[in-house]
């Protein structure tokens, strides 16, 4: 079942995380764990099988992107939406080649997003079922 996915949302501002989680829960998904920076992903990665992240890509002190190499250096097979303001091509390029299923830009569009959530966590479920 998609809607009991486990997601996981990390952004350092308060305000996108709370919108992010609005939406999901909207949508009748349910957010497993938050956090503001890549410190406390990790921490919640090492704590519970995660089936998709939503990582910002420009945080304090460890980039979204840096984050996203980090987990997939850990061995993390589930999937990720990276979200920015920055719309910029080299970013896009870096996130999808370093693993991210999706780049979508800030603010985000409520239909969009729920479509690319639903896409991506069909996809991680029929691999999982490989």
């Amino acid at each position: 079942m998609i809607k009991n996915s486990k997601i996981v949302i990390i952004d350092d501002s308060k305000i996108s995380r709370s919108l992010i989680r609005n939406y999901l829960e909207s949508a009748g998904y349910s957010v497993a764990a938050e956090g503001e920076n890549a410190t406390q992903a990790i921490q919640i990665y090492q704590h519970m099988p995660i089936d998709l992240f939503i990582l910002d890509i420009v945080m304090p002190e460890v980039s979204g992107l840096e984050l996203l190499r980090e987990l997939f250096d850990q061995k993390y097979s589930g999937k990720v939406i990276m979200v920015s303001s920055l719309y910029a091509e080299d970013f896009i390029t870096q996130a999808i080649s370093l693993g991210a299923s999706e780049y979508l830009k800030k603010p985000l569009d409520k239909k969009s997003f729920l479509d690319s959530v639903e896409k991506i966590l069909h996809i991680n479920l029929a691999d999982k079922d490989r």
